[in-house]
């Protein structure tokens, strides 16, 4: 690399130095650090080193820095619990990929002395991530929305934009805060020798950070107000349970012995017990915590699950593996009532990443519709008096990544989310539960998660925490989760428009990329004219 002089050398190495620091700040954002408000500031170093310290052709490096570290922090404890080294290409991966975006973000400012600066990285950003929304490998893992998960007020305008619509905020956000920093800096400075000091107008400064404000002041108060608003709205309450047994279970990847399934059927049965004295009226077990569709398992376990409903009064939700007679499974869920009869099912519509899926995925979000009453198992005045109608929809664990699956269930006719989930205790410790509360908020419907061992969540309509359990122990642990929910008014723009903020991103990616290039094709080929 010949820089040309040692300054240069320096100002490379701080930039590049620069660049790691946003990565670490972003990740400190994210769990299980969480300190949120980084997410608002962290890009900042990386922004005035791409903008500030380097020359054109090495303004990526703080950027690609900072995707390495970024991708790395958010995704290293899966890549390690799976003992997958070649998982670790994808941060090397990323940060070749923002390059082109990085350069073309630096001719833009210049030539257009950042009037459009705190838009053109945060659209592209929030396009890409748009794109890779619907990804089987990625999800939405990484998101940096996910830093707000706990704030309900402030994640509460996505059942209006999207979950890209925050996103393109919190960029926005670093953007501006970076823009102030560099207009004060590069007033104060000389000119350098390349064109990498062009000062920003002082009006498009003020503006630029005045309207950020703005959106963000609009952005707090409508959160604020929605947050009341969606739970003034929302239905009748329902007493709901998860049931996280722990990870004896973790055998099920093949078939339990006959004394194990009586291990597990017990833990089961008697937490199940223990949520119906609650008050509980519908109770929800993790993915697979049966290695059969219940009613049609062996005579004594069928027998003792008909019991179990009887003697509780409670509608199960439950994951189950279904065996096929091509010898391979489903990986589905059930909605059982108090009788035991099967509502209906719903299959489980993605694989987990590196975790060697194998089951056909289910393309279809069906709800089911039932009445819930108080439970037979407890003395205890009703919780609701009289029955409650609940229309119960499905998603299983790494389903909830994708924010369209719950979407599509709400669509059809879901008041309520029931998750069966098996998280792993590494996707416990980034905060998995995070993406359901987002779900919650979107589609305005509260959600029931039941993890194995690790994290399970109950989540309102509004995105408020009624109860979880989280644990760092990779062991994991038992828990149960009792709480109230109110059954979702069901009526977000999200439901109808979908992410179009992330949408229209993508269209815009394109535009800024392309009318990017050939600002660049034109200044290299005067470039060349002028030496000739």
């Amino acid at each position: 690399m010949r820089m040309g002089s040692r300054s240069s050398a320096i100002r490379f190495v701080i930039g590049a130095s620069l660049g790691l620091l946003s990565g670490i700040l972003m990740v400190a954002a994210l769990q299980p650090v969480a300190i949120w408000p980084l997410i608002l500031l962290g890009l900042v170093p990386m922004i005035l080193a791409q903008h500030l310290l380097l020359p054109l052709r090495w303004c990526w490096v703080p950027v690609s820095f900072t995707a390495f570290v970024y991708v790395l922090g958010s995704y290293s404890q899966i890549f390690l619990a799976h003992a997958l080294w070649y998982a670790l290409l994808a941060p090397l991966l990323v940060s070749v990929c923002v390059i082109p975006l990085a350069l073309i973000d630096r001719v833009l400012a210049l030539r257009y002395r950042y009037v459009f600066f705190v838009v053109q990285m945060p659209v592209m950003w929030t396009g890409l991530d748009a794109l890779r929304q619907n990804f089987a490998l990625s999800g939405t893992g990484g998101y940096p929305v996910y830093a707000l998960s706990y704030q309900p007020t402030l994640i509460q305008p996505v059942s209006l934009t999207g979950i890209s619509g925050l996103e393109l905020l919190i960029l926005v956000v670093n953007y501006a805060v970076a823009l102030a920093i560099l207009a004060v800096i590069l007033r104060r400075t000389s000119p350098g020798t390349q064109p990498t000091h062009i000062q920003p107008a002082v009006s498009t400064t003020v503006l630029t950070v005045t309207v950020t404000a703005m959106l963000v002041v609009t952005w707090s108060i409508t959160g604020t107000w929605l947050t009341t608003s969606v739970a003034s709205n929302s239905g009748p309450t329902v007493r709901v349970a998860a049931v996280q047994p722990g990870a004896f279970q973790a055998n099920l990847g093949s078939a339990p012995t006959a004394a194990q399934l009586i291990q597990i059927q017990d833990a089961l049965g008697a937490m199940t017990r223990k949520a119906a004295a609650a008050g509980a009226q519908v109770v929800v077990w993790p993915e697979e915590s049966l290695p059969f569709q219940p009613l049609q398992g062996p005579a004594a376990s069928k027998a003792w699950f008909q019991d179990l409903l009887r003697t509780t009064g409670v509608t199960l939700v439950t994951g189950y593996v279904d065996p096929q007679p091509d010898g391979g499974y489903e990986n589905r869920a059930g909605v059982f009532t108090p009788n035991g009869q099967l509502l209906g099912t719903y299959t489980k519509a993605h694989h987990a990443p590196f975790d060697n899926d194998v089951f056909p995925v289910g393309t279809s979000f069906p709800s089911f519709a039932t009445d819930v009453s108080g439970s037979a198992a407890t003395d205890t005045p009703k919780h609701s008096a009289g029955s409650v109608p609940v229309t119960i929809g499905m998603v299983i664990c790494f389903d909830y990544d994708f924010p369209y699956t719950v979407r599509f269930t709400t669509l059809s006719g879901a008041n309520m989310i029931a998750a069966p989930a098996w998280q792993f205790g590494a996707l416990g410790r980034i905060g998995e539960e995070q993406k359901l509360i987002f779900d919650a908020v979107m589609s305005r419907v509260p959600a029931v998660s039941a993890d194995l061992a690790w994290t399970s969540i109950i989540v309102q309509a509004n995105g408020e925490v009624v109860n979880q359990s989280i644990t760092s122990d990779p062991s994991g642990e038992s828990a149960l989760l009792v709480g109230d929910v109110q059954l979702g008014p069901r009526d977000s723009p999200y439901l109808m428009l979908g992410n179009w903020v992330g949408t229209l991103c993508v269209f815009a990616t394109l535009l800024i990329l392309g009318w990017g290039f050939a600002i660049e094709f034109r200044r290299r080929r005067s470039a060349v004219g002028d030496q000739a």
